[in-house]
């Protein structure tokens, strides 16, 4: 299953931590992520260590994958593998009082996915600041909602990004 994402980044820091030193933050339809990496991954994915990528989009492309079969589900994944966090609905029940004779409702809501890094470290011990690490809560469609709820229980993603 391949998941493509459109983020509005909202900010960009540069911050102390020798092996994580660049935190994005960024917006889809009113989710909020944040992404932080070192340079490797930043030159990977092409995105400069200039303040002024703040307000583009970044496009983020996510591909499922099945993990091998291992004891240890944090070792088998990628450092660039994201696991299921979790996957949900989130529903708004707005009321009208100015309507004529009673109130009124209005119901809508979203599909979501969350996804996050591997902690890191040993399987047993996480690592204090694992690198990269990404922390998405992206908005899905039903169909897509459904299609991952229907992946296999080992199922995780592979990211890509693109500075636009």
């Amino acid at each position: 299953m391949k998941l493509e994402n459109e983020l509005l980044i909202d900010s960009f820091m540069i911050q102390g931590v020798s092996n994580a030193p660049y935190v994005i933050k960024a917006i889809s339809e009113g989710y909020e992520s944040s992404l932080t990496f070192g340079d490797g991954a930043r030159r990977k994915f092409g995105i400069r260590s200039s303040l002024n990528i703040t307000g583009r989009n970044l496009i983020v492309t996510l591909n499922s994958k099945e993990m091998p079969r291992e004891d240890r589900v944090i070792i088998s994944a990628g450092k660039e593998d994201l696991l299921i966090s979790r996957i949900g609905f989130n529903e708004e029940t707005t009321w009208h009082y100015m309507t004529f004779p009673d109130p009124s409702t209005h119901e809508s809501g979203s599909y979501f996915a969350r996804l996050i890094s591997p902690g890191g470290g040993d399987g047993i011990h996480l690592s204090a600041s694992p690198c990269p690490y990404f922390d998405l809560k992206v908005p899905l469609s039903p169909k897509e909602y459904f299609g991952i709820k229907n992946l296999p229980k080992r199922s995780i993603f592979g990211i890509d990004l693109k500075l636009e």
